[in-house]
């Protein structure tokens, strides 16, 4: 195994540890037991349950796991590319991290025009992508709709495959949402590590 291959595995590994975090630990002290309740919100239309908060926190973990996952993997392979000890080259990584790590959209550049990959076409990446929504709502709206959500269409059908659904202005998680999410995040994580190993 080359050294690029076994931090490629570190990566991964630590990954694939914090996602069972997320998915574990963090909604343990949430599990609500019997029947469902009804969720209450306050004025501004924010849920109020602590078991609710933990859950999306769980999710905002998640989303970010990769996010930062997917952005080492892709810094790692471009070191590994260029000899980042002369000042210009330096200068054109720098500038190449900042260019690949701002948005999805950017990522999904980077990884293929530098690395030939496609992310989309990665297992798991549909329950990250309606991941991202989620995680949106919650840091923009702390769970209501954006403006920007209110105008996509596809957005409840997006969701639903997590176990959220759309309703009053807001996404509602189940019980499913945390643990679909972690194993998409989990199936990512496996399938983006076979690839860059396939291509190191």
């Amino acid at each position: 195994m080359s050294a690029a291959s076994g931090l490629n595995l570190a990566l991964s590994e630590a990954a694939v540890v914090l996602i069972r975090h997320a998915e574990v630990d963090i909604p343990r002290a949430a599990r609500p037991s019997g029947p469902p309740r009804r969720i209450l919100t306050n004025a501004m239309g924010v849920s109020t349950d602590p078991a609710v908060w933990l859950q999306e926190t769980a999710i905002v973990r998640l989303v970010s796991i990769i996010e930062a996952y997917v952005d080492a993997v892709s810094m790692h392979r471009m070191d590994n590319l260029v000899d980042s000890r002369k000042s210009l080259v330096s200068l054109l990584v720098q500038d190449f991290e900042l260019a690949s790590s701002g948005s999805w959209q950017d990522r999904h550049d980077a990884y293929h025009d530098y690395h030939g990959l496609s992310l989309r076409s990665l297992g798991g990446w549909g329950d990250i992508k309606a991941g991202v929504e989620v995680r949106n709502c919650l840091l923009h709206g702390l769970g209501n709709l954006t403006a920007k959500q209110r105008g996509q269409t596809k957005l409840a059908a997006s969701v639903k495959s997590i176990g959220v659904t759309i309703g009053s202005n807001r996404m509602h998680l189940s019980a499913a949402t945390v643990p679909k999410v972690a194993a998409g995040c989990d199936l990512f994580v496996k399938n983006l590590d076979a690839k860059i190993n396939l291509t190191t």
